[in-house]
């Protein structure tokens, strides 16, 4: 081949590529930034099969015997850490404020050996209302986690119906979660079935793990994609050491172990 010929072809082959590549403008931020592997749902299905025993409790459960509760066979608690801001039927403003039990519950639940994770119930209406619920959040655990290891995921949980929401519940649902990672915690949703189902897009449910709500059943699985790895079967569920009901939940996988071992990773 003679040297002409092979310039010419080089200069072909460049020229493709450089057209064929994606443009990028300077400056410009991309429509979707992926979440850090270690993040996502993928990540924790490699993780072996567990069913750990668990709760979820909050202010309503008031005093509660830890030592009694560890010696029942719960494994982990999910506490209520805080809730956003929200008016009341009255036209009360009540701001982002944390649970009224959630340090004593936390330091309690860790002394008996119980590991913890923590749930955020959100009243946000848009992205930019959402995001300032998640800032006051990692705030609270940058001061919790000086003396608590939160071992469990932190939890984003959703409630209200679809036309609560001023903007779409999935891209909410992104920005808040995105904020938890950047603060270097286990992300999670938590809703009951049918509002996961009908409010989070797939590529949502694909991305983060799932703690679903769904009671009463034998068994329950997600229509449309979505995997869970944490299920509260039961909100009447009795525990030594709590008087009255419960939340009851499994685990699917051994969480502690996970973030301990991302916490040293990272």
């Amino acid at each position: 081949m003679s040297t002409k010929l092979s310039v010419r072809i080089f200069s072909l082959i460049l020229t493709l590529a450089i057209i064929s590549a994606p443009l990028r403008i300077s400056g410009a931020a991309p429509a979707y930034e992926p979440v850090a592997f270690p993040y996502t749902a993928k990540a924790i299905s490699r993780e072996p099969l567990a069913f750990k025993r668990g709760i979820d409790v909050s202010f309503w459960q008031n005093d509660i015997d830890w030592q009694q509760v560890a010696a029942a066979g719960v494994e982990f608690s999910m506490l209520r850490i805080g809730a956003g801001e929200f008016t009341t039927n009255a036209g009360e403003l009540r701001p982002d404020r944390v649970d009224e039990r959630f340090f004593e519950y936390i330091a309690r639940a860790r002394e008996n050996g119980i590991e913890v994770g923590v749930y955020w119930y959100s009243y946000a209406r848009t992205v930019a209302g959402i995001k300032r619920e998640a800032q006051f959040l990692v705030q609270l655990l940058a001061e919790v986690s000086q003396e608590y290891d939160i071992t469990y995921p932190v939890v984003l949980d959703m409630e209200e119906p679809r036309d609560y929401y001023r903007d779409n519940p999935s891209e909410m649902a992104e920005a808040f979660l995105e904020i938890v990672v950047r603060a270097g915690y286990f992300p999670m949703i938590y809703s009951f079935r049918s509002w996961l189902e009908s409010n989070l897009s797939r590529e949502v449910r694909d991305t983060y793990a799932l703690w679903v709500a769904h009671w009463g059943v034998q068994t329950t699985e997600l229509r449309g994609g979505g995997n869970y790895y944490m299920w509260q079967y039961t909100d009447s569920g009795r525990v030594s050491g709590i008087d009255g009901d419960v939340d009851l939940n499994i685990s699917y996988r051994d969480f502690a172990a996970y973030t301990r071992r991302l916490t040293i990773d990272s």
